[in-house]
């Protein structure tokens, strides 16, 4: 009898083995599929180019997602390219979800300037509140270019954050003209907030 159920238990063990190491093996083809695409994606030819872009989207290929965020750091240069980078990112994320998210907040770390407003506007318009995003802004918040400063501050606005998230870290700035424009933005963000609160109690 127990040698019996023993043998059960052996065949179970060699079969659930089995069934893990196809799994594994499907998930390396399809890893391997995407790397052999992406090199097609780097192709000098325009064409094949576009088939592997339309390829990796139609894959949701997270692999691909750092390769269209560099392609958005020439958006000044080759606006054409760093629109249809920004589509792709898009429809990647639309197909992943929330799997996409720690590549943008990965690329966030050493984006700058531009760059760094595109993808932040990406990633809080699909992750509202995102942490890394915030992180990201409020360090352009203490910068020294003042039109850097009023462009994140209307992107802010535009997506429905807080502002006050990323321009109190900027108190803190060793900028003392971005510090002094901070102090100046956060008095003004809360004396409209007083009077908002003012006006709903009568």
């Amino acid at each position: 009898m127990r040698a019996g159920r023993g043998k059960v238990l052996a065949l179970g063990s060699m079969a659930l083995g089995g069934a893990v190491a196809a799994v594994c093996l499907v998930a390396s083809w399809k890893t391997l599929g995407e790397l052999w695409i992406l090199r097609r994606f780097d192709s000098g030819d325009a064409e094949t180019r576009r088939y592997a872009a339309a390829r990796l989207v139609e894959k949701g290929s997270l692999l691909a997602v750092p390769r269209f965020l560099e392609l958005l750091s020439n958006f000044g240069e080759n606006p054409t390219e760093g629109v249809g980078a920004l589509i792709f990112l898009q429809k990647i994320i639309d197909r992943r979800g929330m799997a996409a998210e720690p590549y943008l907040a990965h690329h966030l770390k050493k984006a700058q300037g531009s760059h760094l407003r595109v993808i932040a506007g990406l990633t809080l318009k699909n992750f509202p509140h995102d942490p890394a995003a915030l992180e990201a802004l409020s360090r352009t918040m203490g910068e020294e270019d003042p039109d850097q400063r009023h462009r994140v501050l209307e992107l802010l606005l535009a997506y429905g954050e807080d502002p006050l998230l990323c321009l109190e870290p900027a108190l803190g700035s060793p900028c003392e003209e971005a510090r002094s424009w901070a102090a100046d933005r956060i008095a003004e963000i809360r004396e409209k907030r007083a009077g908002r609160s003012l006006r709903s109690l009568r």
